[in-house]
């Protein structure tokens, strides 16, 4: 999982407060959030996962980068702690919310490879 969000609200929220400021996302996240259900037929409590993470029956590995203003290192270690072992984090150093695999090439690879590897081996004797 890359740079995911524990729930929409916290989304919505962290974006307003970094574009508009606190006061103002205050007030607007609310209409925001408002707009799931007609606009997707969707509402906020469905997109939770921070709610369903515990449910999910693979190996985890989270990542998400320490200057990501969208999805905060206290938003990843909440998901983070709600999985179910086995499971993995990495915070990448100097990444923001999309370029993680820019600023780490080539340790961002190793990671996720070794990842694979060691759960698709744990997998095979199980």
């Amino acid at each position: 999982m890359e740079s995911v969000y524990p729930t929409i609200d916290v989304a919505v929220q962290n974006r307003l407060d970094h574009y508009l400021g606190p006061i103002a996302s205050r007030f607007m996240s609310p209409l925001l959030l408002w707009q799931l259900k007609p606009r997707l037929a969707m509402s906020a409590s469905d997109l939770r996962p921070l709610d369903r993470i515990a449910t999910v029956g693979c190996p985890i590995f989270v990542i998400s980068g320490e200057n990501d203003r969208h999805t905060t290192r206290q938003d990843t270690i909440v998901l983070y702690s709600r999985a179910r072992t086995p499971k993995r984090m990495w915070l990448v150093p100097k990444a923001g919310h999309v370029d993680l695999h820019v600023a780490a090439t080539a340790e961002y690879e190793s990671r996720v490879l070794s990842f694979f590897e060691e759960t698709v081996a744990n997998n095979r004797t199980e």
